[in-house]
């Protein structure tokens, strides 16, 4: 009977041993499968996180680097404008200073004894009004025996340095005033001037 009762005893222990190791194994493994579940959705949290603050910082980047750019063209077309009413101002000024008296007569003379010489009919000298009581006396004396050739001289108040030349009948008409010779060399030299700024501020980009 003691024999029997031990051997029942061994037994429930032996049994229970089992149950209780099967049991802590089986803890075990669903807590280290509940522990790999954590980190990798701990990972793949991260992972996202990192993704999103990246794309961040790129668009932060992306529109700083825009904006960048686009505050140096707004600057470049702001000196380009500035430094364009500035050369116009120059240009105006220095072509106004340039037709002193003799400089305004040898350009008349010429010009009117070539255009004679090439077969043109009467023409009509145009100079400002104010130059005129100026240098009319010897233009006329200079121009000598032209004006009894067709050639007339005609104060104008809004010509306000250089002159105009057209045949009478006004077919030809050549603008050599400040203004109007002023006017050819900003065409000509303003496009120049902003290329010149912008491909400075290229190479120094």
């Amino acid at each position: 009977m003691d024999a029997q009762l031990k051997e029942i005893i061994d037994k429930i222990k032996s049994e229970g041993v089992q149950s209780a190791e099967k049991q802590a194994a089986e803890i075990v493994s669903e807590a280290e499968e509940r522990a790999k579940t954590i980190v990798a959705d701990a990972e793949k949290r991260a992972s996202e996180i990192v993704r999103s603050a990246r794309q961040e910082a790129e668009r932060a980047e992306r529109t700083g680097k825009e904006n960048l750019a686009q505050a140096g063209r707004d600057l470049v077309l702001n000196v380009e404008a500035r430094l364009s009413r500035l050369f116009n101002r120059v240009v105006h000024e220095t072509t106004r200073e340039a037709y002193n008296a003799d400089v305004l007569q040898d350009a008349i003379v010429k010009l009117v004894a070539a255009w004679q010489e090439s077969g043109a009919g009467e023409v009509s000298v145009q100079i400002g009004s104010q130059t005129a009581k100026e240098v009319e006396t010897s233009l006329r004396a200079r121009l000598g025996e032209r004006l009894k050739s067709g050639v007339t001289i005609v104060p104008l108040d809004g010509i306000d340095a250089g002159f105009r030349v057209s045949e009478k009948d006004g077919n030809a008409y050549y603008d050599f005033t400040a203004a109007g010779i002023a006017e050819i060399l900003v065409q000509f030299v303003n496009p120049r001037l902003g290329e010149i700024l912008r491909e400075a501020v290229k190479e120094q980009a």
